[in-house]
């Protein structure tokens, strides 16, 4: 089976709900996201991009399990139902939402 990539779903900031396309492979720990004038929704590559606030990039995280366990205590949930979803599954989260809520999970 040849591997063409997979959709991603964005949760959180100002693309919650989007979809996005990443490329074949090993599913990159952070997406950027540009939404062009015309309205198209687009990748932004380069680790450079991602790493820096740029204004007009939305940069999310993939989900992993830590990520999860501290959204889940943020929350106040069990997060017991991880083992349902595979962490391979292309879930990314708001980078704001995914500092926020590792950090207060360390507290």
């Amino acid at each position: 089976m040849i591997d063409r990539g997979r959709i991603a779903q964005l949760w959180g900031g100002p693309e919650d709900g989007e979809t996005l396309w990443v490329p074949p492979g090993d599913l990159p720990r952070l997406v950027g996201v540009h939404r062009t004038y015309a309205g198209v929704l687009v990748p932004i590559r380069g680790r450079g991009v991602l790493e820096r606030n740029l204004e007009h990039v939305c940069v999310y995280e993939h989900v992993t399990p830590q990520l999860f366990r501290a959204w889940c205590a943020v929350l106040g949930r069990d997060d017991s139902h991880w083992e349902q979803v595979s962490p391979e599954e292309p879930l990314y989260v708001h980078r704001d939402l995914a500092t926020r809520w590792l950090t207060q999970e360390q507290k």
